[in-house]
């Protein structure tokens, strides 16, 4: 919630892209270590979706894939999930 604060508030400027490479990157780490179970982590996506800073409401790629990766558990393969968990990560792998 601080963090949604901070960059709602308390700063004059944001940077979107800085702010989804840092995110995603992070939640890379996490993903990858394995310290978690996939629905772990698909259910702490989307709790990290409603605490987004206003700043990316209108952004979707990837930010919509944290609100909705815990709802594929239920109806996809594991490999569908984890293709598109891989997608949202790498997001801005490829962006400058």
């Amino acid at each position: 919630m601080r963090l949604k604060r901070y960059f709602d508030f308390e700063t004059g400027a944001f940077d979107a892209i800085l702010f989804g490479k840092t995110l995603f990157f992070e939640l890379g780490n996490v993903y990858h270590s394995r310290t978690v179970s996939i629905a772990l982590f698909a259910e702490k996506c989307y709790e990290l979706y409603t605490m987004l800073p206003v700043q990316v409401n209108d952004l979707e790629e990837p930010y919509d894939v944290l609100s909705y990766i815990d709802d594929m558990i239920e109806y996809n393969s594991l490999q569908e999930i984890e293709g598109t968990i891989d997608k949202m990560l790498n997001y801005y792998s490829y962006r400058s």
